[in-house]
């Protein structure tokens, strides 16, 4: 049984979690307190990938922004489960992908990507992004047709509410 000053047994992510995560830390070496790991497979033969949840700049929200590894995938997501995906398929043969979700998460932390959720009746029933600076919140959402409308970005620097 280990004493109260062993540090706990390293945890050898999956290959492409392991290169993903190098590069995660590299450009945000304060996010590396916020990993973690899960699971997948049977005993005797467990993969583990990158779980990492930063508590978010806003104070207009509760959500972490999520990133998860899958094999050759991430997965970035925040406010409602909008999310993005970024893969190599269905090649798997090159990396670049990693570089896609660090621009991707850069891009959200300098509020040029923002959140949208639609609720109706109080329960969600749409969400979605966009960028501010390249292009319009989309016509729909600005109907209010589908419900009330919830902007928010990681710096709250476009939060905005409006109700049907």
């Amino acid at each position: 049984m280990p004493s109260n000053n062993e540090e706990p047994a390293k945890i050898n992510l999956e290959y492409y979690s392991e290169r993903f995560a190098k590069k995660l830390f590299k450009k945000f070496p304060q996010w590396k307190r916020y990993a973690d790991h899960y699971t997948v497979g049977e005993p005797d033969d467990i993969s583990y990938y990158l779980e990492v949840q930063i508590p978010p700049e806003n104070p207009n929200v509760t959500e972490p922004l999520r990133i998860q590894t899958y094999p050759q995938e991430v997965l970035v997501s925040w406010l409602g489960g909008t999310h993005y995906h970024f893969d190599s398929w269905p090649e798997h043969k090159d990396t670049l992908y990693m570089e896609s979700a660090i621009q991707s998460l850069e891009a959200i932390i300098t509020d040029q990507i923002v959140f949208y959720n639609i609720k109706k009746d109080g329960k969600p029933v749409a969400g979605g992004s966009y960028n501010p600076l390249t292009s319009e919140l989309p016509p729909n959402v600005l109907s209010l047709e589908l419900g009330s409308v919830i902007l928010r970005s990681w710096l709250s620097g476009h939060d905005r509410e409006m109700h049907a």
